[in-house]
C-alpha cells in the first residue's frame, strides 16, 4: 500500500491531471462481430458502437477489450468463456436471450430494404412484401413482425452469411431485395470492391422496416449485474450522436 501511495503522489507531481483511475483501470472484455461501421476489428476504436461502449466504460475507470467472432459464436462465447463479460450489439426488441441482462441504448439501427435501382419495391405493410424474395443474414434478428412472418412462411427469405453477400445477390438478381441496416449499406458500397463498382445500381428503400435500438448484454449473474450498472452509469457521459457522426463520415 505504501508503494502504491508513493507512486500515486509521484504521478500527481509529474502529471497534475493524472488520476488514480489511470493506474488502477480495470479491463472489461466484450464479444462482438464484424458489422461495420458499428463494429469492426480494423475500424478506428473498433467501430462507432464500440466507441460509445469504450467511452462509457472509460468514464467509469475501465478499459475495453474487444474480441471479434462470427455472430453465431458471439453468444456462445458470452455464455461459456469466463474471460468475456458480455456481448453486443443486440436488438432489445428481439432480445430473447435467457440468462442475460441488457443495457441502456448505445445507438440505433435503421433497418430497411436494398434493391437494384431500377426495381421498385412498393409496399405499405409487410403483407405487400410477400411477392418478393428477400435476402437476410443467417442468425441476425430483424424486426419482431418481420421475423414472425418469415417463420410462418408468409415472407419468402433467402439467408446468406453476410450483408455483403446479400447485396451481391441483389446485384446478380438472385433476390429482389436485401434486409440491411442503412448505415451498413452505405459503408459496404464504399469499401467492398464489387459493390463500390456498382454503387449506382443499388438503392435503399425510403420506407424502413423499423429502427432498432442497440444494447450490450451481460450474463444475469452478480458480476454481470455489476458490469451492467457500471456501463449504464457511464453512458450518460458519452455524446453518442457526435461519435456516430464522426465514424459514419469516415
Amino acid at each position: 500500500m505504501l508503494v502504491k501511495s508513493v507512486v500515486f503522489v509521484a504521478l500527481l507531481v509529474l502529471f497534475p491531471g493524472f488520476t488514480w483511475h489511470a493506474v488502477a483501470a480495470e479491463r472489461v472484455v466484450l464479444a462482438t462481430l464484424e458489422w461495420p461501421p458499428y463494429t469492426g476489428e480494423s475500424l478506428p476504436d473498433g467501430g462507432a458502437a464500440s466507441a460509445v461502449v469504450r467511452e462509457a466504460f472509460r468514464a467509469m475507470g475501465y478499459e475495453l477489450e474487444l474480441r471479434f467472432y462470427p455472430w453465431n459464436r458471439v453468444l456462445h462465447e458470452a455464455r461459456e468463456n469466463p474471460e468475456i463479460a458480455g456481448y453486443f450489439p443486440e436488438y432489445p426488441e428481439n432480445w430473447r436471450r435467457e440468462g442475460f441482462l441488457k443495457s441502456r441504448s448505445i445507438g440505433t439501427s435503421p433497418l430497411g430494404l436494398a434493391s437494384r435501382a431500377e426495381v421498385a419495391i412498393n409496399w405499405r405493410s409487410l403483407d405487400d412484401l410477400a411477392r418478393y424474395t428477400l435476402g437476410t443474414v443467417a442468425g441476425y434478428a430483424n424486426t419482431l413482425e418481420f421475423d414472425a412472418m418469415a417463420a410462418r412462411g408468409r415472407l419468402t427469405t433467402d439467408a446468406s452469411n453476410s450483408d455483403t453477400l446479400n447485396l451481391r445477390k441483389v446485384l446478380a438478381g438472385r433476390v429482389d431485395a436485401a434486409v440491411v441496416d442503412a448505415n451498413v449499406f452505405d459503408h459496404l458500397r464504399k469499401v467492398d470492391p464489387v459493390l463500390r463498382a456498382a454503387r449506382d445500381e443499388l438503392a435503399f428503400n425510403d420506407r424502413l422496416l423499423g429502427i432498432n435500438e442497440l444494447v450490450v448484454c451481460f450474463p444475469d449473474t452478480e458480476v454481470g449485474a455489476r458490469m451492467l450498472r457500471i456501463l449504464d452509469q457511464g453512458l450518460p457521459a458519452v455524446d453518442q450522436a457526435a461519435i456516430y457522426r464522426r465514424h459514419f463520415s469516415q
